[in-house]
This record gives structure tokens, C-alpha cells and sequence, in this order.
């Protein structure tokens, strides 16, 4: 019986994400993972937004963490920078900043000035990539939870099974 309570607690520590608002990963020697931490230091980004960034060329637990996460929110590749904002990712320098300036610009108090047309042509442009990727993220938490789902079942035949041929 013990056993059985153990299972669903290794799930859940599985499966929780990281504890930091954002996660970046980088690698030493990277010329634009170098030039994307001296902007968000630059900018104070890091503190703004919760950056917590890890070296996966350093630490074996980084590397292990990229893979994980990675694969939690869907990545599949093996490029730095990568960004991690929840259940989003982000690749490279560009779509890291992108995704930094439109948050910023979400939490900014509303300013009395007219947006010009290439603002608002910018701001629909970052909308409609941020639609797209939530269609595909809902997808994956679907199939995710339904892995979970079909694997408790099965796991819990099997334990049925077992208890029946038993008496």
C-alpha cells in the first residue's frame, strides 16, 4: 500500500515545472546567448521578470533541467538562448527580446500617447504569435494530461489483476 501512495508523488515531482518565473538557458561561448545577458542585465530584465538563468555547458543538473523543461513545454531542438515563461518557449535572442517587450509593455500603466501605425501594426504582429502558441501548448497539456490519465488506468488494471489472482 505504501508503494501505491509513493507513485502518484514521484508523478507530481516529475512532472511540476521549476520554481523561477522564467527560465533561460545558455551556454558558454555562445556569442548570442553573451549578447542576450548583457541586454536583460543592461535593462535590468532579469529582476523585472524573474530570470533565473542556467549554464547548460557547467552543470550536469542544468542540462538535465533544459531536457526536462524543455520537453514539458513542448521543444524538442537543442538551441540556446532558450527562454522559458511558463508552459511558452522561446528561442534566440530576437523572440526572447520580443517576447520581453511585449510583456513590458503589457505591465506599463496605459501613457496618454497615440499609438503610431507601426506600433499597432507591431503589438497585432506579437498577438497573433502569442494566439498561435497557445493553440499548440493547449494541445500539448491535452495529450499530457491524457498520458497521465490512460497510465493510471493501466496501472491500476494491472493492480487489479494482480489483487484478483491473489484471492
Amino acid at each position: 500500500m505504501k508503494k501505491l501512495l509513493l507513485i502518484p508523488l514521484f508523478v507530481f515531482i516529475c512532472v511540476s515545472p521549476a520554481y523561477a518565473e522564467m527560465l533561460l538557458f545558455v551556454k558558454e561561448g555562445c556569442s548570442f546567448c553573451s549578447s542576450l545577458e548583457g541586454e536583460l542585465t543592461s535593462q535590468n530584465l532579469y529582476q523585472t521578470f524573474g530570470i533565473e538563468s542556467f549554464d547548460i555547458s557547467k552543470d550536469i543538473s542544468a542540462l538535465e533541467m533544459y531536457a526536462r523543461e524543455g520537453s514539458r513545454v513542448g521543444y524538442v531542438g537543442s538551441s540556446v538562448p532558450l527562454l522559458i515563461d511558463r508552459n511558452e518557449y522561446f528561442i534566440g535572442v530576437n523572440d526572447i527580446l520580443t517576447h520581453l517587450s511585449a510583456l513590458e509593455l503589457a505591465t506599463k500603466e496605459p501613457s496618454t500617447k497615440l499609438l503610431t501605425s507601426n506600433d499597432s501594426e507591431l503589438l497585432n504582429d506579437i498577438l497573433k504569435e502569442e494566439v498561435e502558441k497557445q493553440k499548440g501548448q493547449t494541445t500539448n497539456k491535452i495529450i499530457g494530461v491524457l498520458t497521465i490519465v490512460f497510465g493510471l488506468t493501466l496501472f491500476a488494471s494491472i493492480i487489479g489483476r494482480a489483487r484478483r489472482r491473489r484471492h
